[in-house]
């Protein structure tokens, strides 16, 4: 991998060696920590930074919690089996859609490289934070589709035995109490990580809000790693809203019951040997025996995965974190820490020489504090100038058009980014004297990598296109297929109106082209 990487780089004439940063998925053949891609990039750039895409590493943090405990790796492999069992036959999809009345209820098959499909699949089967029936969980359609299927209401001679005894098998699992907790357990988790995973696979992502967003995830995580009882609350309340349910399906008469307690297995005490003292300490009761071994056990899984994976480069992050916005009111009160802007004044040494770390802590100092003179705009300063002179319905009026919910101002002008303090230090030529290493950290910052999936992304949209579109499509306009795809916020920003206008001119002057000759 690296000589095809370096051969691409001097066939461009492009020094490695000014290499600032790399992103890759962590696969095996990106390692090479020793004897490898890694290995020879950190030879050839010793100061730059290799990020592990975050997004790959939060999925193989989700990844790691849903294969161990038993019961984790239970519950997933029931919700795939679930979306496949219903698939692979048009009359079991039928019977399905006739207990669903719609068409767009379908079960979500679960797959490694698609990062969401583990959340989907679970909320759709048994409803998310908000509770089943606000979240439409098709907990109870699932089962009176298998009820259906066990029973051969499909009158199909061609049925074999194993498909009703499947039906039964995955209908018997579904009503344990086990497995509800065990769902709410990662309903919970996926309510943490999910907006984190969703902003992580965003365009408009930067690493300091990554990293941040990774902190306040972990944190919250911390809090309710021991807190088994919202779990076992809203287990509760799950078994007793589906068995009202499939009461009302019934008529009252219901032959399919939820468990609500978990079944009380008699433990197996082992023989003492000779000489040994210690007895290891059991729990008797079903319910903390629960606790300890899946609810605690999943949720250190995630807590020590995140630890491990994100640990890298901590220090370099901490420093970066001191150049967004929102710090900046700590720093005015309480000033810098001791040992802030080491690690990122050693990085952008390699770029400037002349760089020191006390003149990019006195920059930093006197850009947050005057912060907010230098991010307000000629609009905002006139009012705030005039703000005296005004009545309250004008200045309601001057409020709502800066408001940045009602202008919808993307993070390019909001002010408190990272992104906007690099574009006031360029816009008022701030760079050059004033803040010249100050504007090199956030040149350095903007320029590192955190994620490669729009990378991936868009080479996803490429394949579709090419398999589906290929055989009915010329060249050109395939690849005006391909940019669209891409592109697709750059061409909603796009006036309809005149792209009609420009088709019509194009159209009359082809018509009148083909009138003359």
């Amino acid at each position: 991998m690296h000589n095809l990487l370096q051969n691409v780089l001097l066939l461009n004439d492009l020094n490695v060696k000014n290499c600032i940063a790399n992103t890759t998925d962590g696969a095996a053949n990106m390692q090479g920590e020793y004897n490898g891609f890694s290995a020879w990039l950190n030879e050839s750039s010793p100061n730059q930074v290799h990020v592990w895409c975050y997004s790959h590493v939060l999925n193989l943090v989700l990844s790691d919690a849903s294969k161990s405990p038993l019961a984790a790796a239970s519950l997933f492999n029931l919700c795939n089996s679930l979306a496949v069992f219903f698939k692979d036959s048009h009359k079991r999809m039928r019977v399905w859609t006739e207990r669903c009345h719609s068409l767009h209820h379908r079960l979500q098959s679960i797959g490694e490289t698609r990062w969401w499909s583990k959340e989907v699949a679970l909320v759709k089967i048994f409803g998310s934070t908000e509770g089943p029936c606000k979240s439409n969980a098709l907990y109870v359609d699932v089962l009176m589709a298998l009820y259906d299927i066990q029973g051969d209401i499909l009158n199909d001679e061609k049925s074999t035995p194993d498909i009703r005894v499947k039906a039964e098998t995955m209908k018997n699992t579904l009503l344990n109490f086990s497995t509800i907790l065990t769902a709410y357990i990662y309903i919970r988790i996926f309510s943490i990580t999910g907006p984190l995973s969703r902003y992580l696979q965003s365009k408009s992502m930067d690493l300091i809000t990554a990293q941040n967003l990774v902190d306040g995830a972990l944190e919250h995580l911390k809090k309710v790693q021991r807190n088994m009882e919202w779990i076992k609350l809203s287990a509760e309340s799950f078994v007793i809203w589906a068995n009202t349910e499939l009461d009302l399906q019934f008529n009252g008469d219901s032959p399919i019951t939820v468990n609500e307690i978990l079944p009380n297995i008699r433990t197996r005490k082992k023989k003492m040997l000779p000489g040994e003292i210690s007895n290891d300490m059991v729990h008797e009761h079903p319910l903390k025996k629960f606790e300890i071994e899946v609810h605690n056990r999943i949720l250190d899984i995630v807590v020590e995965s995140i630890n491990k994976r994100f640990i890298k480069h901590r220090k370099l992050y901490n420093d970066l974190s001191c150049l967004s916005p929102s710090y900046f009111s700590y720093i005015i009160q309480n000033g810098l820490p001791d040992q802030a802007l080491t690690t990122l004044c050693d990085k952008l040494k390699s770029l400037n020489s002349n760089i020191t770390y006390n003149g990019l802590k006195d920059e930093l100092i006197h850009f947050a504090k005057n912060w907010d003179k230098l991010k307000k705009s000629l609009a905002e300063s006139f009012a705030t100038s005039y703000s005296l002179e005004l009545t309250q319905d004008e200045e309601d009026d001057i409020e709502s058009q800066m408001n940045p919910e009602s202008q919808n101002i993307t993070c390019k002008s909001c002010k408190n980014c990272v992104v906007c303090c690099y574009n006031i230090l360029q816009k008022y030529n701030l760079y050059c004297d004033a803040y010249a290493n100050l504007f090199l950290a956030y040149k350095y910052v903007l320029t590192l990598p955190s994620t490669q999936v729009s990378c991936e992304r868009s080479f996803s949209f490429l394949k579709n296109i090419k398999s589906r579109l290929r055989s009915q499509l010329s060249d050109p306009k395939l690849e005006a297929f391909m940019l669209m795809a891409i592109e697709k916020q750059k061409l909603t920003l796009l006036d309809s109106d005149k792209i009609i206008e420009e088709l019509q001119k194009e159209f009359s002057f082809k018509k009148k082209s083909v009138i003359v000759n």
